[in-house]
């Protein structure tokens, strides 16, 4: 340990790799001497504030095990720290500091990484045995809701068997999840398929699926005709909307009319296609063909289309 005197009336500790350790400041003027006893734990320091002090001073061990205590609380939240700073390891309160491991496991375990949270709560165990962890149950249960998302995404791939192992394993991982894995996954599997259809321009296919859907799950709401006509409609509408930002005007209104003559009844703002082009739940109603300006007079079509206002009828009583 190294001690420094300075005009600004302090005293510095300082290790050998440079970290300082402590500042003293109780001199009134410029420190113009210091001096350690020859056992180190006592520090003479003298100024011309006419004054000579003594310091009781801790050794490097005593002084980082000090510090360590008080950040206790702070490795409880922040454990990767502590993990960090090997020294503190052994002077920490590992009572104390037990839950930070647990949440670190909790951490894994919802990202997947079951094995990797079930040596965090075994750790966790070890530091404090009072803990009632049952670590490889508790990082499954965990880890169960990342299975069924992974099992979803197969799914939505068409990959079926590999959806349904992955539901199962989430069952298997957690009971209590009422997950139906076969049904889930071919469902899923059948509507995204019947949703590509339609926007592959596949009217009657796309029907079959969401039918087929349909009778996996008899509570599914989907009017399969109607739901199948929509989406064809909507993308025809953001082709039509790329190809008018393109310039290619007269391609662009035939989409647009696809889109009409599909899902007559419906209405959908352009504007929010900008905003949200990927999330298109229904088609609203359009506004009637014979609305639209003859064409020398569309300063642009994108802007056109962006300030179009959609009407409806109202109930004849």
């Amino acid at each position: 340990m190294l001690a420094t005197a300075s005009d600004d009336k302090t005293v510095r500790l300082w290790d050998l790799q440079g970290n300082q350790l402590a500042v003293l400041r109780e001199h009134q003027g410029s420190v113009t001497s210091v001096s350690f006893s020859r056992d180190g734990k006592v520090l003479a320091t003298a100024s011309d504030d006419e004054t000579v002090r003594l310091w009781a001073v801790e050794d490097l061990g005593e002084m980082l095990a000090r510090g360590c205590k008080l950040l206790e609380d702070y490795f409880v939240e922040n454990f990767e720290a502590l993990e960090s700073l090997t020294t503190c390891q052994d002077s920490v309160d590992k009572i104390a500091v037990a839950p930070g491991l647990v949440k670190q496991g909790e951490t894994l375990a919802k990202k997947g990484d079951v094995d990797g949270a079930i040596a965090k709560f075994q750790k966790a165990q070890e530091w404090n045995s009072e803990l009632e962890l049952q670590p490889e149950i508790k990082a499954k249960h965990l880890a169960a809701p990342t299975l069924v998302e992974q099992g979803e995404k197969l799914a939505k791939e068409g990959d079926v068997d590999g959806a349904i192992a992955k539901l199962k394993e989430a069952q298997e991982w957690n009971p209590e999840l009422e997950l139906q894995p076969e049904k889930k996954a071919t469902v899923i599997a059948l509507i995204t398929r019947g949703r590509e259809l339609a926007e592959e321009g596949d009217i009657d296919g796309a029907i079959a699926k969401l039918k087929e859907a349909q009778e996996w799950n008899t509570q599914l709401e989907l009017e399969p005709d109607k739901k199948a006509k929509q989406l064809a409609a909507a993308a025809k509408l953001g082709q039509g909307k790329q190809l008018a930002k393109e310039g290619e005007l007269t391609q662009a209104i035939s989409f647009y009319k696809q889109a009409q003559q599909l899902d007559p009844n419906g209405c959908i703002s352009l504007l929010q296609l900008d905003q949200n082009s990927n999330k298109i739940p229904t088609v609203p109603r359009l506004p009637t063909l014979s609305k639209i300006p003859t064409l020398p007079t569309l300063p642009a079509l994108p802007f056109f289309f962006t300030k179009m206002r959609c009407t409806r009828s109202k109930p004849r009583h």
